[in-house]
């Protein structure tokens, strides 16, 4: 603030004791007034520093509060995060199980088809060695069947020539035994035709 002035004194006259108490009171008043206002001043500004202090702080603490649920939220998440890890190394390592089990089914496979295909071979074998078997038993079968018809016909044939044989024998002894019916030569001829009928039993 601007003191006011002083009043002219004229002929340069000293001021009066009471004037220049009443500067000084005003000047001390002044003074006074300055520093008040400095000092509202000042509060004023500390005041708006407290409330944007206040204010900075809470927004701190929101912000320290967001970064906790964010922290939180991460949290939950590496947590997420460490079971899904956790299943699919589970995951993985029953997938390696089913794989190793599949390779040996597959080997297992792969020895069943080869020992099906060499039990098939000697199947096969066996089978064309029974074909051939049953061949040539059907060949010695129709052989032996020749052999038998053959073996038949000629006993046959011996029949008939025996039957016409003994036919012929016969003939020739009924006139025999009608002029010697007395006669004891006859009994011989009898005789002579026993051992042919055992010969032909004895052929059967």
């Amino acid at each position: 603030m601007t003191r006011p002035a002083t009043p002219a004194h004229s002929n340069h006259e000293p001021p009066h004791p009471r004037e220049t108490e009443l500067t000084g009171r005003v000047d001390a008043a002044h003074e006074r007034v300055r520093r008040a206002l400095d000092a509202s001043t000042a509060l004023r500004a500390a005041q708006e520093a407290a409330s944007e202090a206040r204010a900075e702080a809470q927004r701190a603490e929101a912000d320290a509060e967001a970064a906790h649920r964010e922290a939180e939220t991460a949290r939950a998440e590496a947590q997420t995060a460490r079971s899904e890890l956790a299943a699919a190394q589970r995951e993985g390592e029953a997938q390696r199980v089913r794989l190793a089990e599949a390779e040996a089914a597959q080997r297992e496979a792969e020895g069943g088809r080869a020992v099906a295909v060499q039990l098939a071979e000697q199947a096969q074998h066996t089978a064309e060695a029974a074909r051939r078997e049953a061949e040539e038993a059907r060949a010695t079968a129709r052989a032996t069947g020749d052999q038998l018809a053959a073996v038949r016909a000629e006993l046959e044939t011996e029949r008939e020539a025996r039957r016409q044989v003994e036919a012929g024998a016969e003939e020739t002894t009924e006139p025999m035994a009608d002029e010697h019916q007395a006669d004891e030569p006859a009994a011989p001829a009898r005789t002579r035709r026993q051992p042919k009928r055992q010969t032909r039993s004895k052929r059967r």
